[in-house]
């Protein structure tokens, strides 16, 4: 009889172990199921396992090699449960922080990125403005049109909203008519110009409901940062601007 080595033994171990994850019992089409869809470790990153775990190269038998592939695969098994995991928790982070139905933050998720965007630029020297912006007429579209119609329309100032700024400035809902921007790394007349700039695209692109099309009316009032405030005193301050109708043309 043929002597069989402890180094065939493996190999054998390895192909027969290999034939029956890519053809497993019960599956007519041959195809290895989505449990075994698993990079099968070779020879040799059992080996660097073996080393790792501290298994001399003359302990590792076909019976050790198997007992270390399966280790290896539980381990891998266990990354990606995690990172399975770690995308849905994010995914869940992401629908917790965003409006109910409006394509921008809620009010507690914007006003926790303020706090800390307040924070980043008081400590940077950095200019931000905070936008409070109005629609004048959205109660009275909702009394013409219905709740469905003032919903749209704030949808449809929403996106126009979000298209004319960039990916570091932030958008929000303070609730009822109302929607927030923080600037970032903007003051001065370049925070007025984009202020004037935002209201005149709402106001130029009126919204389409069943067959009629219906314009915004919309006011802006903004506050630049200042050293020292909160982010009730910034809110507070761009309301009083707000209702002062500063930006109004």
């Amino acid at each position: 009889m043929a002597e069989i080595t402890a180094a065939q033994g493996i190999a054998a171990t390895l192909a027969t172990d290999e034939r029956r994850r890519r053809d497993p019992p019960g599956n007519p089409y041959g195809r290895a199921t989505a449990e075994a869809d698993l990079a099968v470790p070779d020879i040799d990153e059992v080996r660097v396992e073996a080393s790792v775990l501290g298994i001399p190269a003359e302990e590792l038998t076909p019976e050790v090699v198997v007992a270390i592939r399966k280790l290896m695969e539980e381990a891998e098994t266990l990354r990606r449960e995690l990172a399975a995991t770690r995308r849905h928790e994010s995914h869940l982070g992401k629908l917790a922080d965003n409006h109910s139905y409006l394509p921008l933050y809620n009010r507690r998720a914007f006003l926790r990125e303020m706090s800390k965007a307040l924070v980043r630029s008081e400590h940077a020297r950095v200019n931000c403005t905070f936008l409070y912006l109005h629609l004048a007429n959205l109660q009275e579209i909702r009394k013409v049109h219905g709740r469905a119609a003032g919903d749209q329309a704030m949808v449809h100032a929403a996106w126009i909203l979000r298209n004319d700024l960039r990916d570091s400035d932030l958008l929000g809902s303070m609730d009822g008519y109302d929607f927030v921007i923080l600037l970032m790394l903007t003051g001065g007349q370049v925070a007025e110009d984009k202020a004037r700039g935002l209201v005149e695209a709402v106001e130029s692109q009126p919204f389409r409901w069943l067959e009629t099309h219906i314009p915004l009316r919309m006011k802006c009032g903004l506050h630049q940062f200042s050293a020292g405030e909160t982010v009730d005193q910034v809110i507070d301050a761009a309301e009083s601007a707000l209702r002062r109708n500063e930006l109004r043309r």
